[in-house]
């Protein structure tokens, strides 16, 4: 069965000692979030257990976002080891989804890059491709005179 980013999150929660997952769940009340976001409201994160508070962490934050919060918070209060399990076993979970989105992005820059350098290179002031706009190196003038030839 494919792990999920819910599994890893509780995973690390659960490699907590009781401990130190009161003083994550505390530091994780303090932690300043992206404006975008909200702090998880003590009252929430009271009396949880580690899968609720994987929940609430995603609920709050997204996936992503949620961990790399998760992580923060883990190296903020020393448990170094399971930030690092965290972030490798992330790295797994997301990894295809991640390729595929990085190879589609490098795609488009690609296709963008070679229209807009085909449209720069062949486009003029008029809108249309340069080679109807040339004339050969010879003037008007010798062109005339070399079909009366």
């Amino acid at each position: 069965m494919k792990r999920t980013v819910r599994d890893i999150l509780v995973n690390a929660l659960e490699n907590l000692e009781s401990r130190s997952f009161e003083k994550f769940r505390r530091k994780l009340n303090d932690y300043q979030v992206d404006e975008n976001y909200s702090v998880i409201p003590r009252s929430r994160l009271e009396n949880t257990n580690m899968e609720t508070l994987a929940d609430l962490i995603r609920d709050f934050y997204g996936d992503s976002y949620g961990t790399e919060i998760t992580l923060k918070v883990l190296h903020h209060i020393d448990e170094r080891q399971i930030e690092e399990n965290l972030r490798k076993d992330f790295e797994k979970v997301c990894r295809p989804s991640f390729f595929k989105a990085v190879f589609a992005r490098k795609n488009v820059e690609f296709l963008s890059h070679q229209l807009f350098g085909f449209i720069l290179s062949s486009g003029t002031s008029t809108g249309m491709p340069s080679h109807f706009h040339s004339r050969s190196n010879k003037s008007e003038e010798e062109s005339h005179s070399s079909l009366g030839k």
